[in-house]
């Protein structure tokens, strides 16, 4: 919402602000403010850094319809900018969502390359939690869920330490998933309950959604082993 008594944001302050917000409503179910946030974002300023705003809003926007490929080619040509100095780790977040769901794993293993040779700029848990988590979705993705378990157990453990809510419960539901797999649907419960309180405080409906369905798997689960 616009501060009272404060002119609208323009340019390249408009496209800070609004890209991350696509994302959010998407997260929300709200497609249509979606569409329309992600419309209102700039596609070229004189500010050098517009372009890499613009990209964050079409790869949610693209990521929220499924086209996984069409939000890498929008993120892959601008992640130099975001390590030349923008400080936010949004665009790499979603190229590697983009990388793990387009079963390119090589995209976001390059990316993460170009992040890790930066150094210490870049270091944070939220960091380290999306490469575990990417990295533990692209092993369940060929099948090895052991190493999956591995990659999400640390991310969530990074998640925790980052104090990102939205993070947390995404590594929450994505490591709930591989236990359900694994035929440890009791060990899931506790952790799909958790991501759904974080996901109700966050209003992300979908993800209640998914995180619903999971529940009633798992709990089915347990209940046919006992």
């Amino acid at each position: 919402d616009e501060a009272i008594g404060q002119p609208p944001l323009t340019g390249v302050l408009a496209a800070e602000a609004q890209s991350p917000l696509v994302e959010v409503h998407h997260a929300r179910g709200e497609t249509d403010t979606a569409r329309r946030t992600r419309e209102a974002v700039p596609v070229s300023e004189e500010n050098a850094f517009v372009p890499l705003f613009h990209a964050v809003a079409v790869a949610s926007d693209e990521l929220a319809h499924g086209d996984s490929n069409a939000a890498l080619a929008a993120l892959e040509p601008v992640l130099g900018l975001m390590l030349a100095g923008h400080n936010s780790l949004t665009p790499l977040a979603l190229l590697l969502e983009a990388a793990a769901a387009a079963e390119r794993p090589e995209a976001g293993e390059a990316a993460v390359s170009q992040l890790l040779q930066a150094g210490e700029p870049w270091a944070s848990p939220g960091r380290d939690a999306h490469i575990a988590r990417f990295r533990g979705r692209v092993a369940r993705g060929r099948g090895d869920l052991a190493a999956a378990e591995v990659e999400l157990d640390r991310a969530v453990d990074w998640a925790r330490e980052s104090q990102e809510p939205y993070l947390l419960a995404r590594c929450l539901v994505d490591l709930a998933e591989v236990w359900v797999e694994q035929g440890r649907s009791d060990q899931a419960e506790p952790l799909l309950t958790e991501a759904r309180s974080l996901f109700e405080a966050l209003k992300a409906r979908p993800w209640i959604e998914r995180v619903d369905a999971a529940l009633t798997s798992a709990t089915s689960a347990t209940g046919a082993v006992a």
